[in-house]
């Protein structure tokens, strides 16, 4: 069988299927032999890495979410579990190393919350073992799809590139130390080790929500057109509502809506709101986190993240994963950029705050260059820095669309998909079609 895996810019990878059914090279033997025992095989697919580890006599265990991959995993002598990752897993917090190979440290298309779950899984000093690109190759959330030969390509699904170049940013991301790099059959192999010490846990800091009110006219107005204000307000509603609901699920010891106008009956229940400062967006957000880590000072909650209302895709473990970053000594600061050259979210310890410290002074905010001129800033400042996962913002209706399609149970989407078909009325663009055509009834 041969599959072939198209990212969105167009680039085809050609998967070595038979080389996954095959068995476990001299290269991964060799690495395999040097892991502490038990070992989790992440994606486990056919089971050749799980297999070999119990030829071996090592104790181990694969995990897939294809039941056809499991059943030739365990047919193959392998122990196997039909599960994600980010199910329940038997031995929670006591596996030995786990190990990543073939591609699927791009799983969810957010590596730094593959990682932070690898760590849950693995005990004090676990080792992970993954498989990632060549130095050079350009690292970032992206999406893919499936090509077989004899059928129609599969839907898009989020994914991630990552390289030897994006390695160090990733360990520190996720918590862990990287130990090195090898190379063996033409791949590149980074181990890396869970531990180090931490603060204290994302129960003890802030999760804010910096908005504004919906107000037709006043808000998404780089949506118009094709949409109207009141399309663009109601796209914005329906935004805000899904950010606010994945912070309030997210574990963390307060919850914030920093807020520009009147608050709605679209605030969840037990959402602290507090008013906007006027100004510049790196004014707002110096006072935001001046306020916020004052507050929070004596009780605990001196970590404090912030996210706009821009990325309604944003899951709850993503926001306990930047607070959870925050957490580790040596991290002062967390970042997570946008495709286009922005960022979604930023947050900071609250000893920067405590220090004088003006982080946003001289940073051009809403550029294709805010992301990399706010690093440079924090590198002036001497904080260390840890970038967590990518997220695409709507800012475009193009954005809505891609969000919507990756995305199809959010609010965000039932609402792309009405306006779509609003739009595909007055004669709307094919994607408008394609989208209300995927969305279906079923999330209506």
């Amino acid at each position: 069988m041969t599959l072939r895996l198209e990212l969105r810019d167009g680039s085809i990878r050609e998967l070595p299927v038979a080389s996954w059914h095959g068995p476990a090279t001299a290269g991964e033997l060799a690495l395999l032999g040097e892991l502490p025992a038990p070992v989790l095989d992440v994606g486990c697919g056919p089971g050749r890495i799980a297999a070999a580890l119990s030829a071996a006599g090592t104790p181990s265990l694969g995990i897939d979410i294809a039941p056809a991959a499991v059943r030739c995993a365990t047919e193959s002598g392998a122990a196997a579990l039909c599960r994600s990752v980010f199910d329940a897993v038997p031995g929670e917090g006591r596996w030995g190393s786990l190990v990543l190979l073939d591609g699927n440290v791009g799983i969810g298309g957010d590596p730094v919350a593959l990682l932070r779950r690898c760590r849950e899984l693995g005990r004090s000093g676990a080792r992970l073992v993954l498989e990632v690109d060549p130095p050079g190759v350009p690292g970032g959330t992206t999406e893919a799809r499936i090509h077989t030969a004899d059928a129609e390509p599969g839907p898009w699904f989020p994914w991630s590139v990552v390289s030897v170049d994006d390695l160090e940013q990733l360990a520190r991301a996720a918590g862990a130390e990287l130990l090195g790099v090898t190379e063996g059959d033409g791949r590149h192999f980074a181990q890396l080790e869970f531990g180090g010490t931490r603060r204290v846990g994302p129960e003890w800091g802030t999760i804010a929500v910096i908005a504004k009110t919906p107000v037709p006219g006043r808000v998404k107005t780089r949506l118009c057109p094709p949409c109207g204000p009141r399309q663009a307000a109601d796209l914005a509603t329906a935004a805000l509502q899904d950010t606010l609901a994945a912070a309030c699920a997210a574990r963390a010891g307060r919850r914030v809506l920093v807020l520009e106008g009147e608050a709605g009956d679209w605030v969840p229940q037990g959402m602290e709101v507090i008013e906007q400062a006027t100004g510049g967006l790196g004014d707002r957000l110096q006072a935001l986190f001046e306020t916020l880590a004052v507050t929070g000072s004596g009780r605990g909650h001196g970590a404090v993240v912030v996210v706009g209302m821009d990325t309604p895709q944003v899951m709850p473990e993503q926001l306990e994963g930047a607070l959870d970053v925050l957490c580790n000594e040596g991290t002062d600061a967390v970042l997570g950029r946008c495709p286009d050259g922005g960022y979604w979210t930023i947050g900071f310890d609250a000893a920067v705050m405590e220090r004088g410290l003006r982080p946003f002074e001289g940073v051009p905010m809403s550029t294709g260059e805010t992301a990399e001129a706010q690093l440079a800033r924090l590198g002036e400042l001497g904080l260390g820095v840890a970038l967590v996962g990518q997220q695409r913002d709507i800012d475009h209706w193009e954005d809505a669309l891609a969000v919507a399609r990756t995305h199809p149970h959010l609010n965000t989407s039932r609402v792309v998909g009405a306006i779509g078909e609003q739009l595909t009325g007055a004669a709307g663009p094919p994607e408008v079609v394609a989208l209300c055509n995927r969305i279906g009834d079923d999330d209506r």
